[in-house]
């Protein structure tokens, strides 16, 4: 197996760890087959110690990140499930950047009540306020899923 098929198979089995792909021939569409299979870089023999050394610090430090990023992601998952049909219809549409007002009217509710699915969500999901939340789950990739889940 050649190291372009194991990055493909990588890649088709979900397997999301940096690499850096070292060719004998740096042909276009071998560098172009890298990077579209996940390839954080591509070198061709001989390399630069001193150069491939600064790339890996680089992989493991987007490894790292990611890896942290995936995290925080699947443990809001986790409390999201928690969250009531009305707690995820409300937290959808706070995503999307309706006021709590808007929201009220919307589904026929009071706004004391949305303030009161608004604080039990946010406590649920253990953040501080709508600012936090809405960064974070922006930053996480999960508004998108999240106002589909709510509609």
């Amino acid at each position: 197996m050649s190291g372009l098929q194991m990055l493909e198979r990588m890649r088709d089995h979900g397997i999301n760890h940096p690499v850096i792909v070292t060719t004998g021939f740096s042909e276009v569409e071998t560098v172009i087959r890298a990077f579209r299979d996940g390839a954080i870089d591509v070198f061709e023999k001989p390399i630069s110690g001193t150069l491939l050394l600064e790339r890996i610090h680089i992989a493991l430090e987007k490894d790292s990140f990611e890896r942290k990023h995936r995290a925080r992601a699947h443990e809001i998952r986790l409390k999201m499930a928690e969250l009531s049909k009305r707690e995820m219809q409300v937290m959808g549409m706070l995503l999307v950047g309706q006021s709590n007002k808007e929201i009220a009217w919307q589904l026929k509710l009071s706004d004391k009540t949305i303030a009161a699915h608004r604080a039990k969500l946010l406590s649920k999901l253990a953040f501080d306020s709508l600012t936090e939340m809405v960064t974070d789950l922006t930053r996480l990739n999960l508004a998108e899923e999240i106002t589909l889940r709510a509609a």
